[in-house]
């Protein structure tokens, strides 16, 4: 009598879902303003004392020698024989409505063969925009957040050592203009795209403040016009508006993250009949009959049966990366498949 071997494999199935009262601020989905968003900043710049494992090139030994010239000081290759020096790209994100004198988290970055930045500082470093304006300086003791270490041919590390960090690192040097009204109007821009969701917006704007006080212009911005009452205030209405909760529109989606094997699927996964085969694998939906190695399932079932039933018969994370890409292009997965 041969015996049932059942196959576990390291599969994390996460459904997600929400119950019909279920409902969601509606600042933790827009932002208030066309202007209000984060502006990247860049920059190139010199990190010091490191214990000999800066660059050995002479991009970083360059770089110190125009920093030298910059104070008058004249110097050549020569005088730089340590390797305590490492050629950066330092980065920041300037958020809206950041006011001159603000500090940013800077990160910073290895652009030549320095083998750690432990240990080292940077030296004061303009971060530009896309305009090529100054709008923040970095300067300070990096942190890596982990280490290198070797001995005797072996060897351990945590963490990238050549990629660091400088909490408050950077001041804010210039502001960006911003500006959430548009005279009397308001507009909402909203952080997923969703034709469902600006309707809803607009909606329960209407109900609070009046019909036709809101527009739901495209997927991604509803205009409101700002009531006279709150004219010399603003900000009080923004407040307001908020605060004021809907039932958020889950679009069907599914993310398979290759390296654990986790799945997460939401509630609105829906899958055509079909019959998949993969290696020793077999599963038909909305089969009537079960035979061989095949699972019949009916129609309109979700993703999670069918994770359900691929791993009671030993499917590995691969066999599911797989099986879901065939679903998808043979259009029986209803869903956005994203494979990080």
């Amino acid at each position: 009598m041969k015996k049932l071997i059942v196959i576990l494999t390291i599969i994390t199935v996460v459904i997600l879902s929400y119950s019909e009262g279920f409902t969601v601020k509606i600042k933790d989905m827009v932002r208030f303003g066309e202007d209000n968003r984060d502006n990247q900043l860049i920059g190139y710049g010199l990190v010091g004392g490191l214990d000999g494992t800066g660059d050995k090139n002479k991009l970083a030994i360059n770089t110190a020698i125009n920093f030298l010239n910059n104070f008058g000081i004249v110097t050549n290759n020569q005088d730089f024989t340590t390797k305590n020096i490492a050629a950066v790209v330092v980065t920041a994100t300037l958020p809206a409505f950041a006011r001159s004198g603000d500090k940013l988290d800077v990160t910073i970055s290895s652009i030549g063969d320095a083998k750690n930045l432990q240990g080292g500082v940077l030296f004061q470093t303009p971060l530009v925009g896309a305009d090529k304006k100054v709008y923040c300086v970095a300067a300070g003791q990096v942190s890596i957040g982990g280490f290198n270490a070797g001995l005797g041919g072996a060897g351990a590390q945590k963490n990238h050592v050549t990629v660091a960090r400088i909490p408050n690192g950077g001041i804010v040097e210039q502001e960006v203009p911003a500006q959430y009204l548009d005279g009397n109007k308001l507009k909402i821009m909203l952080k997923d795209k969703d034709f469902n969701v600006a309707q809803k917006i607009k909606k329960a704007i209407d109900e609070k403040y009046g019909r036709n006080r809101a527009k739901a212009v495209d997927p991604g911005m509803v205009e409101v016009e700002v009531p006279y009452s709150f004219m010399d205030n603003p900000v009080l209405f923004v407040t307001q508006l908020q605060n004021i909760e809907i039932v958020p529109e889950m679009s069907a989606k599914v993310i398979i993250n290759e390296r654990t094997g986790s799945v997460v699927i939401n509630q609105n996964v829906k899958i055509s009949p079909i019959a998949i085969s993969h290696g020793n694998l077999n599963i038909q939906i909305n089969g009537t009959d079960k035979f061989g190695n095949v699972v019949p399932l009916k129609n309109g079932n979700t993703l999670n049966d069918i994770v359900s039933s691929l791993n009671q018969m030993g499917a590995s994370p691969r066999d599911l990366i797989a099986i879901f890409q065939m679903l998808k292009e043979a259009g029986a997965l209803h869903a956005e498949l994203e494979i990080i």
